[in-house]
């Protein structure tokens, strides 16, 4: 090592040098404490001054340069640090500062955490979190929370109403989404959630005028099918004196299911074909309209109340069995009543054929269905009886009509116009057992056969054929052709 001023070498226990008495720096870092102490202990040397005189003089500088830094007197007996020695003290030093650094971060750390936990965006993903998985007692928690954090958000609102639909607390729902709708009278979600629950849980009178309130409003528009489709009742609800009969359409005609149990409808309920009659007593109606995607519209709920009794059954003579010889049916019918029937088992309605005189009995095995209506509409049960006629005959049906046909010289037209011959069923008159050949022009818009009030007779045996006019008393007046 040499003087950085003269030159000169130096050995590695000089604190100065004693060629030209510069001082010798040994340490690159400086310190103001570790300067003094070598400047002193240089002063010594060159002066040959005690080592005693060197500590006091530190003292002295010492004081002087407290602003600096504050130092501690060193023992007089302690040696100058070596490299090593103020390495490790360098180290330790910087390990401290880690350590409080870490003390720092993780203080930081459990506050940020503490106040996230606090958080409303916390407090409402816990919430889904917990509805996803069905735990909606936590998810009731959780959303309280948020809420008291944020109650204007929608979201949340919209997610604690579902939570107290699924914790029993129907009320509860219905107001918050009422509330929902006064801060965001726009808001489609919360429109569509109240309507489905008023739907779901039978406020059907709240249900109506909330329907009502927004018909032709933007917000109906911006819900579409779910709410311009839904299923339009002919006769609102009431209280009716006389039978009524209910038809439902949609805005798309969209396929219509309904119930009338009280149970909710959906594609597997009665599906809407005609009109829906209704007897006395009280039915309620709920249907959906579903559109071509399947999307299920809003549900429409009416009831019905029906104030009449249900008349007295048709009696029908006679009894159900097999026969041997045409008998002529009889009805009696209810009074004020008119009593309407079918020959192919199918149910009876006012569109159906109207008694008015004893029925001839059809060949072969049929049953008769008849139906009782009062005044009011109201319709009584349907009554059956199957009838099998078996007789002994010389001559089918189908040559009865071949022979007919040719003794009218081949031509089925009359002053009412073309007409076709039917024979279903037979007759007795003096003995003689007679098919029976309807004139029939065609079908009514009720698709029921128009039949005119001149018939036709053939003698099973004999083949003798007759014009036959029912009379007023009930039977036929024959004449031969």
């Amino acid at each position: 090592m040499v003087c950085t001023k003269c030159g000169a070498e130096l050995k590695d226990t000089d604190l100065f040098c004693l060629n030209c008495g510069e001082e010798v720096r040994i340490v690159p870092d400086y310190s103001p404490v570790e300067e003094l102490v070598i400047q002193n202990l240089a002063e010594a040397q060159q002066n040959e001054i005690t080592f005693e005189n060197a500590k006091e003089a530190i003292s002295e500088k010492v004081i002087i340069n407290k602003n600096t830094k504050k130092a501690k007197p060193k023992p007089k007996d302690k040696k100058p640090k070596t490299p090593n020695e103020k390495c490790n003290r360098k180290s330790n030093h910087s390990l401290s500062l880690m350590i409080a650094a870490f003390v720092i971060l993780v203080i930081v750390v459990a506050v940020l955490w503490n106040l996230h936990k606090h958080s409303f965006e916390y407090q409402y993903n816990q919430a889904i979190k917990n509805v996803d998985s069905d735990n909606y007692a936590a998810a009731y928690d959780y959303l309280s929370d948020a809420l008291k954090k944020d109650d204007s958000n929608i979201n949340a609102r919209l997610l604690m109403a579902s939570v107290y639909l699924e914790l029993g607390k129907t009320e509860e729902a219905i107001s918050l989404l009422k509330e929902t709708l006064k801060m965001d009278q726009t808001n489609e979600e919360a429109a569509k959630q109240l309507l489905e629950v008023y739907s779901e849980y039978n406020y059907t009178d709240e249900l109506t005028e909330y329907s009502l309130q927004l018909k032709g409003t933007h917000l109906a528009e911006a819900l579409g099918d779910f709410y311009e489709n839904r299923p339009v009742f002919s006769i609102d609800g009431g209280i009716y004196d006389k039978y009524i009969s209910v038809e439902l359409t949609s805005k798309e005609n969209s396929d219509i299911y309904y119930t009338v149990d009280g149970s909710k409808p959906n594609n597997s309920a009665i599906k809407y074909s005609g009109q829906i009659r209704l007897r006395g007593g009280t039915t309620q109606i709920r249907a959906v309209a579903i559109n071509e995607s399947g999307d299920l519209s809003l549900e429409t709920i009416q009831e019905y109340t029906v104030n009449s009794t249900v008349p007295d059954n048709p009696v029908i003579k006679p009894a159900s069995g097999v026969y041997s010889t045409p008998i002529s049916i009889n009805i009696i019918v209810p009074d004020k009543c008119k009593v309407y029937y079918t020959w192919d088992g199918t149910e009876p309605t006012e569109k159906s054929n109207l008694y008015s005189k004893p029925l001839d009995m059809p060949i072969g095995q049929h049953t008769l269905s008849v139906v009782a209506i009062d005044e009011n509409g109201i319709t009584s049960n349907t009554i059956q009886s199957n009838y099998d006629l078996e007789f002994e005959t010389h001559f089918t049906v189908d040559q009865a009509y071949e022979i007919i046909i040719q003794r009218l010289g081949g031509e089925l037209v009359d002053d009412k116009g073309a007409f076709d011959l039917e024979c279903s069923s037979a007759i007795e008159i003096g003995g003689y057992n007679l098919y029976v050949f309807d004139k029939v022009y065609g079908t009514d818009d009720n698709g029921n056969k128009i039949y005119g009030t001149e018939k036709f007779t053939f003698d099973v045996l004999t083949a003798e054929t007759f014009y036959t006019i029912r009379n007023a008393a009930g039977g036929y007046d024959l004449t031969p052709f």
